[in-house]
């Protein structure tokens, strides 16, 4: 509900704010006013982050073993555990610093993949990757034409779209 309602307040804050706009569509998410400079060191650091979490698959498939199976297969969860947050906080932090917070796409978009190809992750990685950046682009069309004169973050509408969809995953899982 926080995310629904914050988006329908962003919305309002940025049709009627015009001074502190690029600090609302960075909190907002937003691909607007970025340049080719910006894409080309997206990828540098995105190509690097991309081939190291290939090596996550392995020990994110360890991971979903369980902990007790884990730990009789002589893994350290630990050092599995580090290695994939460290990879992940690594690609979500290059993201978020070229084009700011936005919302559910890392909460949506991998149950999105495991309900389509199952959980083995290499599978679900690749499915990811492509699915959240067509997902994203898809919002940020819906973004570039539902506001008129005004673009609104694609951050608001990935809350909008995210938000019910997460709501509904946690209710799906509760009814387990």
């Amino acid at each position: 509900m926080n995310a629904i309602f914050g988006s329908i307040i962003s919305i309002f804050t940025i049709m009627y704010s015009d001074r502190i706009q690029s600090a609302l569509l960075w909190l907002n998410g937003s691909l607007a006013q970025k340049t080719w400079a910006d894409f080309k060191l997206l990828c540098i650091y995105i190509t690097f982050g991309l081939i190291v979490s290939l090596f996550c698959i392995r020990p994110s498939n360890i991971l979903a073993l369980g902990e007790k199976t884990v730990l009789s297969l002589g893994f350290n969860i630990t050092h599995l555990r580090l290695f994939v947050t460290i990879v992940g906080v690594f690609l979500a932090g290059v993201c978020t610093s070229i084009v700011g917070i936005i919302g559910f796409v890392g909460l949506i978009i991998p149950h999105i993949s495991r309900i389509i190809v199952g959980c083995d992750y290499k599978y679900c990685l690749p499915l990811s990757i492509s699915l959240g950046g067509i997902i994203v682009l898809i919002a940020d069309t819906i973004a570039r034409t539902i506001g008129g004169s005004v673009e609104l973050p694609v951050g608001i509408v990935m809350s909008l779209i995210g938000a019910p969809f997460f709501l509904y995953l946690l209710r799906k899982r509760k009814g387990e």
